[in-house]
């Protein structure tokens, strides 16, 4: 943690390195090499690309520790039901590797309102991302592996829990920071290291 490992990819104006993919990809390069657990929990927390559609104030809130570590799923499989202020979230995410080292798990979730699942405009399920604390949910222990054992993919659980201002959408919520590194597709995170290079 006091590396920067886990920050990696966070915004310098919430502390972080604000590495581009092509730094990033060097570093889990190199820990890979000494353990491939621990590279494959690194990537799987800098996951701040979420970071950069959250408000500013709620973003400054999440990193104001500098040691604060982050586990998501990224299975679309659970709910959010819309109340008043926020969202109740309950359900059971896989592979959530890292969730014994987080503060802070980024759940996906489809949004029920009113007993429907709501839609956007274009008429597609409205998912969202939801920050739970990892103390408020249940870790269950699942991952019982040969390989990679060291990542600690557990099952995560959330039973009623209260998510307000900690959520968004990729693809309906405003960037809220300056910069093209920031408006990089979710989807294409993982390519971006060639769009650097210039490679085609």
């Amino acid at each position: 943690m006091r590396a920067g490992f886990f920050r990696i990819f966070l915004p310098a104006a919430y502390g972080g390195l604000d590495l581009s993919p092509v730094e990033a990809a060097e570093i889990y390069e190199e820990l890979a090499r000494a353990d491939a657990s621990v590279a494959w929990c690194v990537w799987n927390g800098n996951v701040h690309w979420t970071t950069t559609r959250l408000s500013p104030d709620v973003a400054a809130t999440i990193f104001a520790d500098p040691d604060t570590i982050l586990a998501n799923s990224t299975r679309l499989s659970r709910q959010a039901v819309v109340v008043e202020g926020g969202y109740r979230v309950s359900g059971r995410w896989s592979l959530v590797s890292g969730c014994q080292l987080s503060d802070w798990l980024i759940l996906m979730c489809m949004l029920n309102e009113a007993g429907q699942h709501r839609l956007t405009s274009s008429g597609a399920p409205d998912s969202r991302f939801m920050f739970g604390g990892t103390a408020d949910c249940e870790i269950v222990d699942t991952w019982t592996t040969g390989g990679l054992r060291g990542t600690g993919s557990h099952d995560v659980v959330a039973r009623d829990l209260f998510v307000e201002g900690r959520s968004a959408s990729f693809f309906t919520h405003p960037i809220t920071l300056p910069g093209q590194r920031y408006r990089f597709p979710t989807t294409s995170r993982v390519t971006t290291d060639r769009m650097e290079r210039g490679q085609n």
